[in-house]
């Protein structure tokens, strides 16, 4: 009796290791996302491309009344470009005005005709680098 309880603790054993052991590679390798065209975006659409999906353009080719996209995980090595834009004039009697209801930093602003502004708006990463040259040239 003593003997078959231990053979099964031993295939016991040896089975909650072997879960364990393919569990834990789980969690580290890496995992392998794919890449994938997108339906036809037509050309009227205000958005199209892969950028909504948070994933890079590839290739893309012409479909009928509008393009396909093919779409990949962002390459994560690549400096991103400078993220910033501007806004179209925003009056002054707007409740909500500047970048900070686009979750971006407000980086240089100029008058326009509606007696408001122009603002240009970049994500936090662009302008902290634009201040930490600023500072370091002797400008700030």
């Amino acid at each position: 009796m003593v003997f078959a309880t231990y053979g099964y603790w031993q295939c016991f054993v040896l089975l909650l290791l072997s879960v364990i052991a393919s569990q834990t590679y789980a969690a580290v390798a890496p995992s392998k996302e794919e890449c994938w065209w997108t339906g036809c975006q037509a050309s009227t659409w205000a958005v199209t491309g892969c950028d909504q999906y948070n994933r890079t353009q590839k290739n893309v080719k012409v479909c009928d009344g509008g393009s396909e996209y093919y779409c990949c995980p962002p390459d994560l090595d690549v400096e991103p470009a400078e993220d910033c834009w501007w806004t179209g004039c925003q009056p002054n009697n707007w409740a909500v005005k500047g970048c900070d209801n686009f979750n971006r930093t407000e980086r240089e602003r100029t008058a326009c005709e509606e007696d408001g502004f122009k603002y240009e708006c970049c994500s936090a990463h662009d302008t902290a680098d634009s201040d930490e040259n600023r500072w370091s040239s002797g400008l700030g």
